[in-house]
């Protein structure tokens, strides 16, 4: 059996190769290369949240989730929870229902401090969507 993860890679090509040992004397192993087109669960955009700024300074940002399955966002945390505030509100654009996802850095030494915002949804296919959030303070 082969597993890929194929989490990020929504909407793109995935290969990979597979090395299979055989007890042929003539070819003792074949490499074996699998392709596929990863389906979008949902459009990240931007895809990561990058907050820069000085000691001090108020930093937020913002990424728009849009479901290309539907689903429902049921939660928000961050990983680690006391770098950032997360939080999510349901937008409705043209009949559509997306999710607007709002971070506020809590962080005050200067650094590059490394969070991941993680969207709970009602799919057990898709549990989570995690968006990266890079702070830089000066």
């Amino acid at each position: 059996m082969v597993n890929v993860d194929t989490t990020g890679y929504g909407g793109r090509q995935v290969v990979e190769v597979v090395r299979v040992f055989t007890n042929d004397p003539v070819r003792p192993e074949l490499r074996l290369s699998i392709t596929g087109q990863v389906k979008s669960f949902a459009s990240v955009e931007p895809r990561y949240l990058q907050l820069v700024g000085q000691v001090g300074a108020s930093l937020s940002g913002t990424a728009v989730v849009s479901p290309v399955e539907e689903f429902v966002v049921t939660g928000i945390r961050a990983e680690p929870e006391h770098i950032i505030e997360a939080r999510f509100e349901e937008l409705i654009r043209d009949g559509q229902t997306s999710y607007l996802v709002t971070v506020k850095s809590l962080q005050v030494q200067p650094g590059r401090h490394y969070v991941m915002v993680h969207l709970t949804t009602d799919r057990p296919s898709r549990p989570e969507i995690s968006i990266p959030v890079l702070i830089i303070i000066r």
